[in-house]
C-alpha cells in the first residue's frame, strides 16, 4: 500500500492510494473516510462526506494492484490544513457449498492513512510548535502544542543531556494537528536538575531540532 500519507493541494480535487495484493489468493477490502480531529490529546474519527474514496469496496486478485481515488467533495480549506484518515480493512470472505462468496462481519488487517487537504498555495502551511513541561498527579509530561496551520509529525522524541540521550518516544511518536496538542510521559530516569534539551525530528527532517532547553538548577 502506498503512499503512507496523502496530500491534496488546493489546485487538485483528488489524490490516490494504491493497494497491492502480494499474496497468492484474492482479498476483499473496504475503504472508509473519516474527518480526523484531536481533543485532549486523543484522536477522534468522525464520519464525513468532505472527501470520498472511490471505489469504497474492492476485490484484489493475486499480484494485482488497484488505485483508490481520494476525491475532495467541495472547496479547499481557506487558511488551515484539513485532516482526515483513510481506514482500509481487509474483509474476510467465505465460500458456501455452491461456490458463492459471502462477506463476514470480522476484519483481518486494518490500515490507517493520513490525508491532508491544503489551502491555496499562496497561504504558507507550517506547524508552529510550543513545548512545555507539565505535571499532573505527580507525573511529568512534555507537551507539544501546535499553533500553526499545518500538521507536525513528531519522530524520535528524546531528552538529550550531555552525551547520554534518553528516548521518550522512539520512531513515530505521533501527529500534532493544527491548533491541537499532544503530550508524552517522561521516563523516571530523566534528571531535569542537571539541565538538557528535548529534541525531535519534525515532518521527516533529517536533523533533530531542539524543542525546548532546560537550564541546570544545581
Amino acid at each position: 500500500m502506498y503512499p503512507t500519507k496523502i496530500h491534496v493541494a488546493a489546485e487538485q480535487n483528488s489524490g490516490g492510494l494504491t493497494l497491492v495484493n502480494t499474496s497468492n489468493k484474492s482479498i476483499y477490502a473496504q475503504v472508509r473516510v473519516f474527518e480526523w480531529k484531536q481533543q485532549d490529546g486523543e484522536d477522534q474519527l468522525v464520519s464525513t462526506r468532505s472527501i470520498i474514496a472511490s471505489p469504497p469496496m474492492l476485490k484484489l486478485d493475486p499480484e494485482v494492484q488497484q488505485l483508490v481515488r481520494i476525491v475532495r467533495n467541495g472547496e479547499p480549506p481557506s487558511s488551515t490544513e484539513s485532516s482526515y484518515r483513510i481506514i482500509v480493512d481487509e474483509v474476510p470472505v467465505e465460500t458456501d457449498t455452491a461456490g458463492n462468496t459471502q462477506s463476514t462481519l470480522q476484519f483481518r488487517l486494518r490500515y490507517s492513512i493520513p490525508v491532508f487537504l491544503a489551502p491555496p498555495k499562496q497561504i504558507p502551511v507550517q506547524p508552529v510548535l510550543n513545548t512545555q513541561l507539565v505535571e499532573s498527579s505527580g507525573t511529568r509530561f512534555v507537551r507539544i502544542s501546535n499553533e500553526g496551520n499545518g500538521h507536525a509529525l513528531i519522530t524520535d522524541l528524546t531528552w538529550s543531556q550531555s552525551d547520554e540521550p534518553i528516548s521518550i518516544a522512539a520512531g513515530l511518536a505521533g501527529y500534532v494537528l493544527p491548533e491541537q496538542q499532544q503530550q508524552w510521559q517522561l521516563p523516571d530516569n530523566i534528571d531535569l536538575v542537571k539541565g538538557g534539551e528535548f529534541m525531535a525530528r519534525i515532518n521527516g527532517e533529517l536533523v533533530e531540532r531542539i524543542l525546548i532547553s532546560i537550564a541546570a538548577t544545581d
